[in-house]
């Protein structure tokens, strides 16, 4: 039945009106054939609702397949995309290094020792100028 379902939708795809005149003419076969037996109208009309169901499973086939194909085509495009983000963000990690190595030279060659020994003597002389001048 699968494959029937897959077929009836590739043939649907390609002439819609076709299919619809096919399935009106094999309805009307059935019914021809049941007119006569009156036991059988249970059964043509239990076949009527599987071929309702099965037309109804051909349609959501049909709808999975073309948002299949969709996402196969936004996967493609998003490709190339995430590679050049990627190499993007390469570039990024690369520079952002070179410039943590430049700063860390910085730091080493500026000496900032001398700097807190010169506040903490200027912080000595205030003290001592407010000491002094409080007497």
């Amino acid at each position: 039945h699968l494959r029937g379902a897959v077929r009836a939708e590739r043939e649907r795809e390609r002439d819609p009106s076709a299919e619809e005149a096919r399935d009106q003419r094999r309805q009307e076969r059935a019914t021809r054939r049941l007119r006569g037996f009156g036991s059988m109208s249970a059964m043509a009309e239990q076949n009527r609702q599987q071929d309702d169901l099965l037309d109804g499973i051909s349609q959501q086939l049909g709808g999975l397949h073309e948002r299949a194909k969709q996402i196969h085509t936004e996967s493609t495009l998003h490709v190339p995309l995430m590679e050049d983000l990627d190499v993007d963000v390469e570039t990024t990690n690369e520079a952002l290094k070179m410039e943590t190595m430049h700063a860390e030279g910085i730091r080493k060659s500026s000496g900032v020792c001398w700097l807190y020994v010169t506040v903490i003597v200027l912080f000595g002389v205030m003290v001592m100028l407010i000491v002094l001048g409080l007497n």
